[in-house]
C-alpha cells in the first residue's frame, strides 16, 4: 500500500497559490499605476492614427478603482466627420451597466 506524504503535495500547492496571487496582486498593481496608464495611452493614440482617414488624439487616460475609466480630452475624427468630440472628461463606470440593463 502507498505510504500518503502530506509534506510531498503540500510544499507544490502552496508555491502555486503563492504563485497565483503574486500574479493577481501584480497585475492589479501594473494596472492601475500611472505609468503603464500613460504607455498604454500612448500606444492607443499611435495604433489608432495608423487607420486611414483617422484622426484619434487623448489627452490622458485613468483607470480607477472600482474599474472606473477616465478619457480626458478626447477626439476622435473618422473620414473628415467629428465621431467623438469631448474636451472635458469621458467616464464609463462599470456601476452604469447595471443600470442599463434594468432599462426596458
Amino acid at each position: 500500500m502507498a505510504k500518503f506524504s502530506t509534506s510531498r503535495y503540500a510544499k507544490p500547492a502552496l508555491l502555486t497559490l503563492v504563485g497565483i496571487v503574486l500574479f493577481v496582486f501584480g497585475s492589479f498593481t501594473v494596472l492601475y499605476s500611472a505609468w503603464f496608464q500613460d504607455m498604454l495611452r500612448v500606444h492607443l493614440v499611435e495604433y489608432m492614427n495608423r487607420r486611414p482617414d483617422t484622426r484619434f488624439s487623448l489627452d490622458e487616460l485613468r483607470i480607477t478603482l472600482p474599474l472606473s475609466l477616465n478619457l480626458d480630452g478626447l477626439v476622435w475624427i473618422e473620414r473628415g466627420d467629428t465621431t467623438v468630440a469631448a474636451g472635458g472628461q469621458v467616464l464609463f463606470d462599470r456601476r452604469f451597466l447595471r443600470q442599463l440593463q434594468q432599462v426596458d
